[in-house]
């Protein structure tokens, strides 16, 4: 039997009114959840920062409401993609260089790596050169074997598009990065040479964080042709540059510096103090030097 909603809240000790409560935010919720599956629809690999991006809104809404409704990629991110031929080599005598460096000014860093596409029965080849301060890919090659010819067409097409080179070249110990010829282009030209350790991806990171999702949403390639492949790479690596407002854009320093401080300090497009700021999400005290940062965490 049903009780009368007087006495329902007088029994209860509450006020009448409160048994007609609507949340308005649980409408607001199936409406905004709504438009993010419209988006996920159309782009099956965008996590929650993208799809922010692409709505317009703060990546903290857009991630609370992905957990409340359990919205997740369709697309994941598979495993890293090993070389077995190198697996033997002796380790280079080149050391890490720019271990938790964080470029403050552009072509001081540049990142170079490459991995496989599978396109039906053949396996072509990608090596790109990423910009450690923009992270954009400023040099890529495609070929249908890795060898040292493949690499350096990529660094030679960033050296191109740059117009100059940086003072420190990092990439893994691969054997086309080990070679002479390819080691030869960058010291006779005075760039320094940095190396990973060993089966140490993470020393890679801005290179093995854009294949990953690089390969997640350039998506089956097997009904393409050869031409159209490589029309697809070109699209999907413009695709993935960064966005103007991202925290590692050109505007970065001007975001974590008083405007006063920054004038005070630049000079020729590098910072030269030490002070404290945010950067990748933490706190960190940094040691300023000609034209990088090391971050040392506190």
């Amino acid at each position: 039997m049903s009780l009368p909603k007087t006495l329902l809240a007088k029994r209860l000790g509450l006020a009448r009114s409160t048994l007609y409560y609507r949340s308005k935010k649980r409408e607001v919720d199936e409406v905004a959840r709504t438009l993010i599956e419209e988006v996920m629809i159309g782009n099956p690999a965008y996590g929650h920062k993208r799809i922010a991006n692409e709505l317009g809104w703060n990546k903290k809404k857009v991630l609370r409401l992905m957990k409340k409704f359990d919205l997740k990629p369709k697309l994941r991110r598979g495993q890293y993609w090993q070389k077995k031929g190198d697996q033997s080599l002796v380790p280079a005598s080149y050391p890490n260089l720019v271990t938790n460096w964080c470029p403050i000014a552009s072509d001081v860093v540049w990142y170079a790596d490459l991995t496989y596409l599978k396109v039906r029965d053949s396996f072509p080849y990608l090596a790109t050169v990423i910009d450690g301060y923009t992270r954009d890919i400023i040099g890529f090659a495609i070929s249908r074997r890795h060898n040292r010819q493949l690499v350096k067409a990529a660094t030679l097409e960033a050296i191109t598009s740059r117009g100059c080179l940086p003072r420190y070249f990092h990439s893994d110990q691969g054997s086309e990065y080990q070679s002479e010829e390819h080691l030869k282009l960058l010291e006779n030209r005075g760039v320094k040479v940095s190396m990973s350790q060993k089966s140490s991806p993470w020393q890679n990171p801005f290179q093995e964080s854009f294949y990953s999702q690089f390969k997640l949403e350039l998506g089956n390639l097997n009904h393409l042709s050869e031409g159209e492949i490589v029309k697809r790479i070109y699209q999907q690596i413009l695709l993935l540059q960064l966005p103007p407002d991202s925290h590692r854009s050109q505007d970065a320093t001007q975001a974590v510096l008083p405007k006063s401080s920054e004038q005070r300090c630049l000079k020729d497009g590098v910072l030269a103090k030490t002070d404290k700021y945010f950067c990748f999400g933490c706190i960190v005290h940094i040691i300023y030097d000609a034209h990088y940062v090391r971050a040392v965490p506190f």
